[in-house]
């Protein structure tokens, strides 16, 4: 990128967005702590939530600035809400499935409970003995 200022040629790099948000905010250091919503804000990064993010930054080292592009950007709320949604949808898939395999399962042990009893009577009665007294 050519500097918009002395035209010589820019290097490519970042500011990092280690715990927070990169943001350019209107106004002086000092009403920084004054209300939030009078403050305008533009956000430069993303959040740093599961990697690191930064805002694309070029620097020109004979005027010694720094150009900043503004990008558009999703919230990463928004994304990792979606996130949280799709592995919900998943989570309950396979809880269905988890479930369904189980009551399979239960069921297919009172069969062999039940087959087994009735072995059981089978082999009593081949043995002489009355169904009614065991």
């Amino acid at each position: 990128m050519e500097c918009p200022y002395c035209k010589k040629e820019m290097r490519e790099g970042f500011i990092p967005a280690d715990r927070y948000r990169v943001r350019w905010i209107a106004g002086s250091p000092k009403g920084y702590w004054g209300s939030l919503d009078d403050r305008e804000e533009v956000w430069l990064s993303e959040y740093p939530m599961l990697r690191v993010q930064g805002a694309e930054a070029f620097y020109c080292s004979g005027c010694k600035t720094v150009v900043v592009p503004v990008k558009e950007f999703r919230d990463n709320f928004d994304k990792l809400g979606d996130k949280v949604d799709e592995i919900g949808k998943k989570l309950t898939g396979a809880f269905e499935d988890f479930t369904a395999a189980k009551e399979k399962r239960g069921a297919r042990r009172e069969e062999e409970k039940q087959e087994k009893e009735l072995e059981k009577q089978r082999e009593n009665i081949k043995k002489g003995k009355d169904p009614w007294e065991l």
